[in-house]
C-alpha cells in the first residue's frame, strides 16, 4: 500500500512539473528559467524522500495561483486526502482560498473541497459553517454543497436541518 501512496505522489510531481514547465515555456521571455526546474525537483526530492511537509512548501511557494494551476493544487490537496493526510489537504486547500486571483467558481471548488476535508477531519462544525454558505450561493456547486450539508447534518443527527435540506 505505501509503494501506491509514494506511485502517486510521483505522479502528481510528475503532472505538477509538466503544468509548470508548460506555464516557464509560457513565460520564458524575462523571467530566471531555472528557478521553476530548481524548484520542482527540490519539491520531487522531497516527495521521494517521504518529506511531504517540505514539498509541499516548495510546490506552494514554485506554483503561483492562477487560472492554470488551481486545479493543481485541488488535486494535490486530494492526493492528500486519500491518502489520509488530511491536515495537509487543509493546509494546501486553505493556502488556495487564501490566494486573492480565484475566479467565483474556483473559490467555490476550494471551498468545497475544504468542507469535504475539515468533515473527513470529524470538524463538522467548520464543514457545516462553510456548506451553509455555499448552500446559500445560486451557483453550480450548490447542489454538491446541499449534499455534503447533508452527510453533515446526518453525522451530526441532527435530523430536522437534515431534513430541511
Amino acid at each position: 500500500m505505501p509503494d501506491i501512496a509514494l506511485l502517486g505522489l510521483i505522479l502528481a510531481a510528475i503532472v505538477i512539473g509538466y503544468f509548470l514547465g508548460w506555464r516557464d515555456q509560457r513565460k520564458r521571455r524575462g523571467d530566471d528559467p531555472g528557478r521553476l526546474s530548481k524548484d520542482y525537483f527540490v519539491g520531487l526530492n522531497y516527495l521521494i524522500n517521504e518529506q511531504t511537509d517540505e514539498a509541499i512548501d516548495v510546490f506552494i511557494k514554485a506554483l503561483d495561483s492562477n487560472n492554470d494551476t488551481v486545479d493543481t493544487y485541488l488535486a494535490l490537496g486530494s492526493l492528500f486526502s486519500k491518502r489520509g493526510e488530511v491536515e495537509k489537504s487543509i493546509r494546501v486547500h486553505q493556502d488556495l482560498l487564501a490566494r486573492p486571483s480565484l475566479t467565483s467558481i474556483q473559490s467555490f471548488q476550494v471551498q468545497l473541497a475544504l468542507a469535504q476535508n475539515y468533515s473527513s477531519a470529524g470538524l463538522l462544525d467548520r464543514a457545516e459553517s462553510i456548506l451553509i454558505d455555499l448552500s446559500r450561493q445560486n451557483h453550480d456547486l450548490r447542489d454538491q454543497a446541499l449534499q455534503q450539508l447533508l452527510r453533515v447534518y446526518e453525522q451530526e443527527r441532527e435530523w430536522d436541518k437534515a431534513a430541511d435540506v
